[in-house]
């Protein structure tokens, strides 16, 4: 299956950057089950249109949940969520950053031209610091390498489950 791994956010503002820095995480360790990676920054408006040919999307950024700092999320979006979620004006996935757009938005956009991957899940944590500093939190240290495991994770069971060819999917978390 055809995948790609997105990381966005902004490295100059301490635990925006967390998409980015889990990307550079995943670029490090070399293998990545075939998926690609992108770094989009905060420019996921820019990329979305490059994405349309992927079967699997996984996006990875800082997300305000309420939680404490640290707090991961994960959250399989479908056409259902974009609708509900962009007329809320972002709802609980709205920017909590410097982006340009939101990546719910973003999403919503391209979905306009009937073309968005199959499968789109969403991952990131809970900032402690959204600040100028090119440092992350301690908070959010090691939560980069856990993200990474389980977007690895992820894909590597899909991968095993739709080999058998039982159709299984993931629950949706929220």
């Amino acid at each position: 299956m055809k995948t790609a791994i997105v990381g966005v956010g902004n490295l100059l503002m301490a635990d925006e950057g967390l998409g980015v820095r889990v990307v550079e995480a995943l670029e490090r360790r070399g293998g990545t089950d075939g998926a690609d990676l992108y770094d989009a920054g905060t420019g996921f408006f820019s990329v979305v249109s490059q994405l349309v040919s992927y079967e699997r999307l996984f996006i990875i950024d800082a997300i305000r949940g309420g939680g404490p700092p640290g707090t991961i999320y994960r959250f399989e979006l479908d056409d259902d969520t974009l609708e509900d979620e962009s007329s809320k004006g972002g709802g609980s996935f709205g920017a909590i950053s410097v982006h340009d757009i939101g990546v719910i938005r973003a999403l919503k956009f391209q979905a306009i031209t009937g073309k968005l991957p199959g499968r789109i899940v969403l991952f990131g944590a809970e900032p402690s610091r959204v600040e100028l500093s090119l440092e992350i939190s301690q908070q959010l240290e090691p939560v980069i390498e856990r993200l990474a495991d389980l977007v690895l994770s992820e894909i590597r069971q899909d991968n095993k489950t739709r080999r058998k060819g039982n159709g299984s999917e993931y629950p949706k978390a929220g």
